[in-house]
């Protein structure tokens, strides 16, 4: 009963030490700590604890006359204390009910708006995966002359997914040609466009070999589903914190977030565990701390919820955050997928639907 009691207090006197440490990134002296969080012990007490903690490799001391500093151990046991956590300010609250709002037509954008929503309230780098939606198609292309050969191609579809692709010609197009071309595009896309301007005998074997191109890189697209649609937000706020002005450390960050293979291996552990999750440090990226969470559509798991961010973040606050936004972000999601009758694939679905075919012969008049 003693040693429970004494357990007991021993994560008091560390959990205290690691809010303060959250709040300052200094050292925490025992009489800091005393003053600030634990006046009910006294600086010899705590300084025993400390001793003990030290001996359990949960605190370190860098100089003998410093304060104290949490390690990656105690990191991990506070972050396991703190998963449960689902207290969230009512100004949270408010900032996505506000920011969360899905249109069926904007899907795509909806789910930009809402990770970026969500690394501004938690102020760390966020990520979702997102499933794909069957029965979107081609609603516009528009044409970027870049230079004598190269144009850049932007297909934007119904649920406003953008796909980028630069694109060889066999001569440089003017403006007024690309807007031509535009307009050609459209008028295959939706047979009723009217075409202002026809395109001249030179424009047009170019304009139905790029329509061509476009057409089958997205039927490319569309049926080969193999990695996660990823959405990022906020790498900028990295830089928020000093740890990561090392760009060793930042660089190794940013590396694990780029990675097409470690962030489906991520989200596919986070999604087989089926509960919000963390993983603190490592050996390759150092410092860096993953939170994540799956999220379900009609009660299949369909995606994740992660934040990037240093060890020294409040694991409480951003648990209770990330498991509000999730509940949010299925919410909305679920109700314009269920509401349309929109079917959704992941990576290791097939496909249920048949693409639409947009490589009609054209003859020019």
């Amino acid at each position: 009963m003693q040693k429970e009691k004494r357990n007991k207090r021993a994560l008091e006197v560390l959990f205290s030490l690691i809010d303060l440490y959250l709040k300052t990134g200094k050292p925490v002296a025992s009489n800091t700590l005393k003053d600030e969080c634990l006046p009910h012990l006294s600086s010899a007490t705590i300084r025993n604890y400390f001793q003990e903690l030290e001996e359990s490799g949960l605190l370190e001391q860098m100089h003998t006359s410093g304060g104290r500093l949490p390690t990656v151990e105690s990191f991990k046991l506070f972050a396991q204390n703190s998963i449960q956590n689902k207290k969230i300010d009512p100004q949270d609250e408010l900032f996505f009910l506000n920011h969360l709002d899905f249109k069926t037509f904007e899907l795509q954008r909806s789910i930009e708006i809402a990770v970026e929503s969500l690394s501004e309230a938690t102020g760390l780098a966020a990520l979702i995966t997102s499933p794909r939606f069957d029965q979107d198609f081609i609603k516009e292309i528009r044409l970027f002359v870049l230079d004598s050969t190269r144009v850049l191609s932007v297909i934007i579809t119904q649920f406003s997914v953008c796909y980028t692709d630069i694109l060889h010609i066999p001569k440089k197009l003017s403006s007024f040609s690309a807007k031509r071309i535009e307009a050609f595009f459209q008028s295959k896309l939706q047979p009723k466009a009217v075409i202002l301007e026809e395109l001249t005998d030179e424009e047009y074997p170019i304009a139905l070999q790029l329509y061509q191109e476009i057409s089958l890189r997205f039927m490319v697209r569309y049926a080969n589903f193999t990695t996660d649609e990823v959405q990022k937000a906020g790498l900028f706020r990295l830089l928020n914190f000093t740890e990561f002005h090392d760009p060793a450390l930042l660089g190794s960050t940013l590396s694990l977030m780029e990675n097409p293979a470690k962030v489906h291996e991520m989200i596919q552990r986070t999604m087989r565990s089926d509960q919000i999750s963390y993983h603190v440090a490592d050996p390759v990226n150092n410092e860096t701390t993953v939170l994540s969470i799956p999220y379900r559509v009609d009660g299949k798991r369909v995606g994740a919820i992660a934040l990037f961010g240093p060890m020294r973040i409040p694991y409480p606050r951003l648990f209770a955050l990330l498991n509000h936004f999730r509940n949010l972000f299925e919410k909305q999601l679920e109700q314009v997928v269920l509401a349309n009758n929109i079917s959704l694939r992941t990576p290791e679905t097939t496909l249920e639907h048949n693409p639409p075919l947009f490589l009609e012969s054209y003859h020019h008049e």
